[in-house]
């Protein structure tokens, strides 16, 4: 989706806007090995390139038995991840900021993710009883 550079500083972000910089922002979990269910441990980091994720356990299979070993070659080859991070907590952080400033401009205020009304009596705040 593009917004264009005069309609970005004139109009308010749209929820929708904001949910979708969420999702490209937030960081995508590396899965766990599709044959045995082990944490993927990096093999191979590079800069510019995807990151390539093994399973462990295939590693030291296939570093003790050789190439001769097919199962344990098969393993690690089918354990592969080639992983791609664009994530940026930033921009999940300033996104969960705007929806909080908005929720205040609203009266509402946003608590671990709830968005509750606000109350101008101290009396009647979250946490107080009347006196």
């Amino acid at each position: 989706m593009h917004v264009d550079a005069q309609q970005a500083t004139t109009e308010p972000l749209a929820a929708e806007i904001l949910d979708e910089l969420v999702e490209q922002y937030t960081p995508i979990p590396v899965p766990p090995c599709r044959i045995c269910g082990a944490d993927l441990e990096i093999e191979r980091l590079s800069s510019g390139q995807p990151t390539r994720y093994v399973c462990p356990v295939a590693n030291r299979q296939s570093k003790k038995a050789g190439i001769n070993d097919l199962p344990a070659l098969d393993h690690y080859m089918a354990s592969q991840d080639w992983h791609t991070d664009d994530s940026d907590l930033r921009v999940v952080a300033l996104v969960a900021e705007v929806r909080a400033l908005r929720a205040a401009a609203d009266g509402r205020r946003i608590v671990g993710g709830i968005v509750r009304e606000t109350t101008n009596n101290p009396a009647e705040a979250p946490g107080r009883g009347k006196q």
